[in-house]
């Protein structure tokens, strides 16, 4: 009924990265409702929900006409490793509600690892994620996302990332990661060291 959604984060109220969401929603309209206006996220009546934690996840499902509004608490979790997988012919370009496969993908490793998708050798994603890497001195992000994460975006708008060809041979130029979405800033992502991606176990 829903095939598309957003998760925001909600801080006090407030929608982080509004005005990239709203990009993404307007890309989808565009491809998919053409006939049709989309959603605004300015004329979602959030008054009407009750903020019990300060930080919580907002997700917004739509299609072309309806959308429904869910709201919960969010903490950022800790991984112990990252397995990656290769899947060459995986499409999520649009943020689709149907994330069987991603979801199929995850489930193939243990709820404290983090599976990182590989498309003919290049890096793209983890399951829920942006992945950046360091050398160091700067931070980079995989040139060709399976998803345009609205953080992501934030991050190249800024320019405190930048776009780069990332594959499993290269990995032993950066010495730490950190795994960045709408819910988790630079700032408030676990900086883990680049050992903690397994490529010695590749599905």
């Amino acid at each position: 009924m829903f095939p598309f959604f957003e998760s925001m984060a909600l801080i006090e109220g407030k929608i982080r990265n509004l005005n990239l969401h709203q990009i993404r929603i307007n890309q989808t309209f565009a491809y998919f409702y053409p006939e049709y206006k989309a959603h605004e996220l300015l004329n979602l009546k959030l008054d009407n929900i009750t903020f019990q934690y300060p930080f919580s996840k907002l997700k917004f499902s739509y299609n072309h006409s309806e959308y429904i509004l869910e709201i919960a608490p969010y903490q950022i979790n800790s991984i112990e490793m990252v397995i990656p997988i290769h899947q060459p012919l995986l499409d999520y370009s649009f943020k689709y509600s149907n994330r069987l496969i991603i979801n199929h993908l995850k489930n193939k490793v243990s709820n404290s690892a983090e599976i990182l998708i590989v498309k003919n050798g290049i890096i793209r994603d983890t399951s829920i994620h942006n992945i950046i890497f360091s050398d160091g001195h700067e931070w980079f992000t995989p040139d060709e996302p399976l998803l345009n994460g609205t953080m992501r975006q934030y991050l190249l708008l800024k320019k405190i990332i930048t776009k780069r060809k990332i594959s499993l041979q290269n990995l032993d130029q950066f010495n730490k990661f950190k795994l960045i979405n709408a819910l988790n800033s630079m700032e408030e992502s676990i900086a883990y060291p680049i050992e903690l991606i397994k490529t010695q176990k590749i599905l």
